[in-house]
């Protein structure tokens, strides 16, 4: 080899290690959520595969649990009717076909569960009339025990990268013939007095102490379990940190974090920039043990003011430059997220491609 080749070999080389080194070093988990069940059936999963590819986004967080039914290959509950419908059309499970194509594209699965939300007439056993509105009685050691064991069924029978708890709450204050006993009990106080405190009076305190009790229940024992499973499985919350009417329904994702029992807290903030509340931001990152467990979650969509339900997606560079303040926060972390892919249009990703998703990448994760 002559000398004029072996300065080209060596610059190559050199080149190559520093490609790879980059790459390495833009490792970020790029997270879309899919409320939906847009990935119902072969060729609605390949499109929105291909589209969130495109994009450039490594991780998909599909609904599986909304308070309807399950999503997928169930012995513990019946099944969701939009699933339902695909199966019998399809005759396959599309959980199981999802997670197959999206692996094969370098995307990884964190299946979606809204933990107490009940959104249809069933599963009895597990509310009554002192229930919280379109809610499941997190109070009910029933109902802890089947929500726990029906996360468990998907985390043993497919093969998933994380596990997303959202709802992860009381969603109000159980006022049952049950509930008001068993306080009372525990704590000695009248529920149906202190439901009515303001926050930071005894009352308040002593109702989400106990509301946090059975949450704390659910979330730590999915982790627990999950984990020695399918060790390396990334838990995740969906949740508003800090936000006081949540921690008043047991939710305390922050502690959860510092506890070890959760690997990311989904920070949400759907709003423009403008309204985006900076307050509980600062508060959780200063709380966290772990900072790079925050990860700040936007929108791609706008939605009209009072009960109208007209929803639109966002402008596309609004989106881009919401998914650079994501980043901006997740530096060193876990990454960034949106919601969600109904409203991901063909120009938001040519601008996240333009931008902060220059670059293809793999998802990473600061687990310990």
């Amino acid at each position: 080899m002559n000398k004029q080749m072996s300065q080209i070999v060596v610059v190559c080389v050199c080149v190559c290690l520093l490609h790879t080194s980059s790459a390495e070093e833009k490792a970020e988990s790029r997270v879309i959520l899919d409320e939906t069940f847009a990935w119902l059936g072969p060729y609605q999963t390949d499109t929105m595969l291909r589209r969130i590819s495109t994009a450039h986004f490594n991780v998909i967080v599909p609904i599986v649990w909304h308070g309807r039914g399950v999503a997928w290959t169930s012995q513990l509950a019946p099944a969701e009717a939009e699933w339902e419908k695909a199966y019998a059309r399809n005759g396959m499970d599309p959980l199981r076909y999802l997670i197959a194509r999206a692996h094969s594209l370098g995307i990884e699965v964190h299946p979606w569960f809204t933990v107490a939300l009940r959104q249809r007439e069933f599963l009895t056993d597990y509310y009554d009339a002192g229930t919280p509105k379109a809610a499941f009685d997190v109070h009910n050691r029933l109902f802890r025990e089947f929500i726990v064991a029906l996360m468990l069924e998907v985390v043993t029978n497919y093969d998933i990268d994380g596990l997303n708890m959202d709802y992860v709450r009381s969603m109000g204050v159980c006022v049952s013939e049950k509930c008001i006993s068993e306080y009372r009990q525990k704590y000695g106080r009248d529920l149906m007095e202190d439901r009515n405190a303001k926050e930071g009076e005894p009352g308040w305190m002593t109702i989400a102490e106990w509301n946090a009790e059975a949450i704390d229940e659910i979330v730590r024992t999915v982790a627990d379990r999950a984990r020695r499973i399918k060790p390396g499985l990334v838990i995740s919350v969906s949740s508003h940190a800090g936000l006081s009417v949540l921690k008043h329904q047991g939710t305390d994702s922050i502690r959860w974090a510092n506890r070890g029992w959760i690997d990311v807290l989904f920070h949400m903030e759907y709003a423009r920039r403008s309204n985006i509340r900076w307050n509980l931001i600062s508060s959780a990152i200063e709380a966290l043990v772990d900072k790079r467990k925050f990860v700040l979650m936007v929108g791609n969509y706008d939605k009209a003011a009072g009960a109208s339900a007209r929803v639109w997606p966002r402008d596309a560079k609004e989106v881009s430059d919401l998914i650079g303040l994501s980043q901006r926060f997740g530096n060193d972390g876990n990454g960034v997220a949106l919601y969600q892919y109904p409203y991901l249009t063909n120009s938001q990703i040519e601008e996240l491609v333009r931008g902060p998703f220059r670059d293809a990448t793999r998802a990473q994760w600061m687990l310990k």
